[in-house]
């Protein structure tokens, strides 16, 4: 788990009672073990070597590059450190390994059907029109906009998203005269696996 060098230091306390009280061990060799919680690993990361301010900036510097930090290993999965909350334990993979598809350099999931991520409104008038719902594009901006109200947070500047958001669409509709194409392959960047086991998919 990727975390700062003063977070693990401020919570130390938290880190040695999941660890039964026993956080630092010491090796044969005199030197310090890594440091735990639970049978994950701690990485820490000086704050002074990370190029951005806000946090969120950082961490999707972390998730779309670990494989460029990793280069010798085959897979590389990242997890948003929500599915490591009591409540997602039961949700997390049984077998990672059924997960890598083997022709395919990138494996994420799609982007889930929830209230959070597209809107209840949008959703039920998707069922009641066509029987089912799917992901759009134009719904998730909409959704994340909203969001705004409670979770200003959610980036580190509310009016790029925006214009971020009505650009691609503006852009997609002049080429395409629609925007159906933003609709394929939205994926939820909390789980991404990147399979470097070819060649071609390290280059």
């Amino acid at each position: 788990i990727f975390t700062l060098e003063e977070d693990i230091m401020k919570n130390n306390a938290t880190i040695a009672t999941h660890n039964n009280n026993n956080q630092l061990n010491t090796t044969t060799s005199g030197e310090d073990e890594p440091t735990m919680i639970g049978h994950n690993i701690l990485i820490p990361i000086p704050r002074e070597i990370l190029p951005y301010r806000n946090p969120r900036r950082n961490v999707k510097l972390l998730k779309y590059m670990g494989q460029f930090m990793f280069r010798q290993a085959e897979t590389v999965i990242w997890q948003d450190a929500k599915f490591f909350r009591d409540d997602f334990a039961s949700k997390q993979p049984i077998d990672y390994e059924r997960l890598i598809e083997r022709d395919s350099c990138v494996t994420a999931m799609g982007l889930p059907v929830h209230k959070g991520t597209v809107g209840l409104e949008n959703i039920r008038e998707g069922i009641l029109l066509h029987g089912r719902y799917q992901p759009q594009y134009e719904h998730h901006c909409e959704a994340i906009i909203a969001a705004l109200i409670d979770r200003p947070n959610v980036t580190d500047s509310s009016s790029n998203l925006i214009r971020q958001c009505d650009a691609y669409l503006q852009h997609v509709y002049l080429q395409e005269g629609n925007t159906e194409t933003m609709n394929q392959g939205l994926i939820d960047s909390a789980f991404i696996i990147w399979n470097q086991k070819s060649t071609a998919c390290k280059e």
